[in-house]
């Protein structure tokens, strides 16, 4: 390559791969790397020549290296989910749907408090005390989305009622994490670039290493952007298309 060559400029894309320990014949993507950066930590150790009267720098020697990745990623998958929270992914809850009949809400009632139903995403509800149904936007509201029902102050459900529901729920199947309970992440990270004058990558990047977070993003009317950290071990394979 010539530069001042097109292909010389770089401009490129990134996704972030991982095997982490116990992981066989698999890689977990992470998602679109949207900005990333080499930020190795140096320490120089300088010889010192005397001579002429004065001290003179000849000699610049590496005394060690932290190698480190910044990365900055923009999608959230599970396992980006699970390592934001420190957290182990355990079994699918899956929410099997169908008609609910009289569910307990509660047994002593509280006016402009909250109850939630078992189940989320639910339609068709009827609330009733003692039998009778209440009445909606007089009695109580709810959030349909969550279950979530409030009995209103002023309203025909009285202090310390026995509240049932019965609805209709939803077939919902939730990702289970536990957080604090994975607190290293190790293993073989692969980083693949992209660019726009060809179809197969432009650089891979492969290491082993250890990954944390370091800015968990801001949850606000945009793309949430964590930012993680790779601590590499050892020598990075780095492979560059030839053209």
């Amino acid at each position: 390559m010539i530069l001042g060559q097109q292909i010389t400029k770089k401009f490129t894309t990134g996704r972030l791969y991982a095997q982490l320990t116990g992981d066989v014949g698999f890689w977990r993507d992470l998602g679109n790397v949207k900005d990333y950066k080499q930020d190795p930590k140096l320490t120089r150790k300088e010889h010192m020549a005397s001579g002429g009267g004065v001290k003179r720098t000849d000699l610049s020697l590496i005394g060690d290296i932290t190698a480190k990745y910044s990365l900055t990623c923009d999608e959230f998958t599970n396992d980006l989910e699970a390592l934001l929270n420190l957290a182990t992914q355990g079994a699918d809850a899956v929410q099997a749907g169908g008609a609910i009949v009289n569910e307990a809400l509660t047994g002593a009632s509280l006016q402009g408090r909250t109850y939630f139903t078992a189940n989320i995403g639910i339609s068709a509800l009827t609330v009733k005390v003692g039998g009778n149904a209440m009445l909606l936007g007089t009695d109580y509201s709810v959030d349909l989305a969550t279950g979530a029902i409030t009995i209103l102050a002023g309203g025909n459900i009285a202090n310390a009622s026995a509240v049932t529901a019965s609805y209709t729920a939803a077939a919902v199947t939730q990702h289970v994490f536990t957080a604090f309970a994975n607190l290293i992440q190790l293993g073989t990270f692969k980083l693949v670039e992209y660019d726009q004058f060809a179809a197969t990558p432009r650089e891979i990047q492969q290491f082993a290493g250890q990954l944390y977070v370091t800015n968990w993003g801001d949850n606000k009317g945009d793309f949430t952007e964590p930012v993680l950290e790779l601590l590499v071990f050892g020598n990075p394979t780095i492979l560059r298309r030839s053209d």
